[in-house]
């Protein structure tokens, strides 16, 4: 099979996933928020197609191990918001240049970055289920990042239950995601393949994850990520606009 990459641009891709799996572990901040803008400078094509074939190795694991505990019930406004959103998303897609992609990921790398840091609670309700859909599948179409606003809607929410089901309405979203893309005309064998060969940094990431991130300083490596990653979208927006 002939590859989109080099073994360079691979093994590097492999290597910050895991990374970001175990700073996930460690700081509770989504992985998406350090290694989607490091995917991006080691080569554009991992973003967003790739990062989110990829990440559908690990929750389609987490997904299968909580299956008995989702709570179906109260995913459907989300899905509904998640199915405009990503419509919206793969229409700009279609629409935008190369430059406008890199302007409008960098908006949408600090607005996740500024979720992250904000801290507040959000209530729970329709209404913010719903526009937490359409948030979460346009950013993470457009920039895969979109597992902030769902991190960020359910902070306060804990346990068994919320995590599978959390990992299915991940799974589902990012399904979703990847069909309007290829409706869109944005997503194709390279990126399939392109994600393909990210698998093991998941996959490996999801075995190493915990144990690994009690070794880490969780409010240290916070910081640093938020401060890396709102420095990354900054220096994309500069340089496009």
């Amino acid at each position: 099979m002939e590859l989109p990459v080099d073994l360079i641009a691979i093994i590097a891709g492999c290597a910050i996933i895991l990374i970001g799996a175990i700073v996930q572990t460690a700081t509770g901040i989504a992985a998406g928020i350090l290694t989607v803008p490091v995917l991006f400078m080691i080569d554009p094509i991992f973003v967003p197609g790739p990062m989110l074939i990829s990440s559908l190795s690990l929750i389609s694991i987490m997904t299968w191990r909580g299956r008995a505990r989702i709570e179906y019930r109260r995913l459907n406004i989300i899905l509904v918001g998640a199915a405009i959103g990503a419509a919206l998303a793969a229409a700009v897609l279609s629409a935008i240049s190369a430059d406008g992609f890199k302007l409008i990921f960098g908006v949408l790398l600090l607005v996740a970055v500024s979720a992250s840091a904000w801290g507040h609670t959000i209530p729970v309700n329709k209404r913010s289920m719903f526009l937490a859909g359409i948030t979460a599948a346009f950013m993470g179409t457009i920039a895969a990042i979109g597992g902030v606003v769902f991190g960020l809607l359910y902070q306060r929410e804990i346990g068994p239950v919320m995590r599978a089901t959390l990992a299915y309405l991940y799974l589902t979203v990012t399904t979703v995601m990847l069909g309007f893309m290829w409706l869109a005309g944005s997503l194709g064998w390279p990126e399939v393949k392109a994600g393909v060969v990210l698998l093991p940094g998941w996959i490996l990431g999801y075995f190493l994850a915990e144990r690994l991130s009690a070794f880490l300083d969780g409010g240290y490596l916070r910081v640093t990520i938020l401060s890396f990653s709102g420095g990354s979208a900054l220096f994309l927006i500069a340089q496009n606009l």
